[in-house]
């Protein structure tokens, strides 16, 4: 057993682990969404910028976001935050290989599109794309 000290005293233990995220192509049963973000959040509104951006969610055996990173962003500093904080909300069913819940990472393409604000009060236009 490896040894670790705490407070200069060692201890016997396990030495902690960063865990293995499984792509979604190496799991039998992908993670599926239970809660979506807030398309109509106040952070992603008030952005009023368009682009998109490659995001990776690293998603626990539970279900919930561990991490959220984003590879690749047209996006400005408080643009990546808003994603990164809505998206850090989500909540799915985890993944599973071989009948295990396990760690998962999901790869995602997030577009958001400059809306002016007035068009989000209208039932009759479409929904602000997010993906």
């Amino acid at each position: 057993m490896p040894i670790l000290e705490k407070n200069g005293i060692p201890e016997y233990g396990l030495l902690p682990s960063t865990p293995y995220y499984y792509p979604v192509s190496e799991v039998n049963r992908k993670p599926a969404v239970v809660e979506n973000i807030n398309a109509l959040a106040p952070e992603l509104l008030e952005l009023r910028v368009t682009g998109s951006a490659i995001v990776s969610l690293y998603i626990n055996d539970f279900g919930s976001i561990d991490k959220v990173e984003i590879e690749e962003s047209d996006f400005n500093f408080a643009a990546r935050a808003a994603i990164i904080k809505e998206f850090g909300k989500m909540i799915f069913t985890p993944a599973s290989k071989d009948n295990i819940q396990v760690h998962s990472k999901m790869r995602i393409e997030v577009m958001l599109q400059n809306t002016p604000a007035q068009l989000v009060d209208d039932p009759n236009q479409p929904p602000i794309p997010f993906w």
